[in-house]
C-alpha cells in the first residue's frame, strides 16, 4: 500500500471520531456483488450531499415504508457528513441519539459525553473531509442476510430489529456504516462503525 494510501486512511480515522479498524477493502470492493446487484459508479462521485434529500415519508402519517426508511437514513448520514465539514458539533448531537456506540466497543450515555467527542473530532481535523464515492442502505434483515451482522459487535449491543436502516457511506475504497434504529415514524441514528 502507498504512502499517500495510509495518509488518506489516516484522514478518514481522524474525520470519524479517531475510529479504530476499517472494514475490509475486498468487502467494501465487493459489497455491490455479495448484495447481488451492481454497486454505484464511484467515479461518478457525490459533490454533496444534496440529492440525498430526496422526499422521504416523513411528513406522511403512519410508519415509514421500507424504502422511504432507507431514505431518510442516507438523508441523516448526510447530514452528519456535512455536519462534520461544517465542524458544526450540536448539529452532530442532535443528528445521534443517545445511547450512541462508536466503533472499537465505545458506547456513549450522556449527550455532554458526546458532545465532548464531536468537539475532540472536529478540532482534530486537518484538512477537508472528503466527498463520498458510493452510499448504500440496508435494512438490518438485509444486512443480515449478507453474513455482516453477526460480525457486527454493533448489532448485539444497540439490540437492533431486523427493519433498523445500516447505511454503507464509501470513500476510496474505505467505508464507514452508520446505524439507524427505526422507530416506525422516525429515525434515530444510534451508532457509526469504521
Amino acid at each position: 500500500m502507498s504512502g499517500q494510501g495510509k495518509d488518506h486512511r489516516t484522514q478518514i480515522i481522524v474525520a470519524i471520531i479517531g475510529l479504530v479498524g476499517t472494514l475490509g477493502v475486498a468487502l467494501i470492493g465487493n459489497w455491490g456483488n455479495i448484495r447481488g446487484v451492481e454497486s454505484p459508479d464511484p467515479s461518478a462521485g457525490i459533490d454533496t450531499l444534496d440529492a440525498l434529500d430526496a422526499t422521504s415519508d416523513r411528513d406522511q402519517a403512519g410508519p415509514m415504508s421500507e424504502a422511504g426508511a432507507k431514505r431518510e437514513a442516507e438523508r441523516m448520514a448526510g447530514q452528519w457528513i456535512e455536519a462534520v465539514r461544517a465542524g458544526d458539533v450540536e448539529a452532530l448531537v442532535r443528528i445521534s441519539g443517545v445511547p450512541f456506540y462508536l466503533d472499537q466497543a465505545t458506547f456513549i450515555l450522556s449527550e455532554s459525553e458526546l458532545r465532548e467527542r464531536y468537539s475532540q473530532m472536529v478540532e482534530g481535523m486537518d484538512q477537508e473531509f472528503p466527498s463520498p464515492d458510493s452510499i448504500l442502505s440496508y435494512t438490518l434483515a438485509e444486512y443480515d442476510a449478507l453474513g455482516y451482522a453477526e460480525t457486527d459487535r454493533i448489532v448485539g449491543r444497540l439490540n437492533l430489529a431486523p427493519e433498523d436502516i445500516v447505511v454503507g457511506v464509501f470513500f476510496d475504497g474505505e467505508g464507514v456504516a452508520f446505524f439507524f434504529k427505526n422507530l416506525g415514524t422516525s429515525l434515530e441514528m444510534v451508532g457509526i462503525w469504521d
